[in-house]
């Protein structure tokens, strides 16, 4: 039977301490988190610390999106299993399945926290999910495919 996946964002480089975190990369994980949390206020938003929970879309990594990192992951891990999440801080770029399209699970079998992030926006309210690439010019066709 035919079927249909729906896009999936991704980011070149990780976002996290340490790492590149790149302007285009932090704000689109920015504005997923955003999205998310319009929907997630009893979920594992409410762990987040008062004075870190207004979160704008910058481009620039810093505590609070550090902190929201964390939290979210840890809240994955906790309620969808220790072992699908890591719970580093980071997040790191969708491996590719193929040469046409990415994969929401590592080689080591963990689920990509950004994999997780999208699912969810995009489950809670798809329009939001594809204003995001519209509003920071996000392609659908990552660097390379097109040539």
């Amino acid at each position: 039977m035919a079927s249909r996946l729906f896009p999936l964002y991704n980011v070149d480089h990780p976002v996290g301490p340490g790492k590149p975190n790149r302007q285009d990369d932090v704000r689109l994980v920015q504005a997923l988190f955003i999205e998310a949390s319009r929907f997630d206020v009893n979920d594992w938003l409410r762990e987040v610390p008062p004075q870190s929970r207004s979160l704008a879309t910058s481009g620039r990594f810093d505590e609070t999106l550090a902190t929201w990192i964390l939290t979210f992951q840890g809240w994955a891990a906790k309620n969808f299993g220790r072992a699908n999440f890591k719970v580093d801080g980071i997040i790191d770029p969708m491996p590719f399945a193929s040469s046409i399209d990415v994969s929401a699970t590592f080689k080591s079998g963990r689920h990509s926290t950004l994999g997780f992030l999208c699912n969810r926006v995009w489950r809670y309210d798809r329009n939001a999910y594809m204003r995001i690439g519209d509003a920071y010019h996000v392609p659908w066709i990552p660097k390379g495919w097109d040539t």
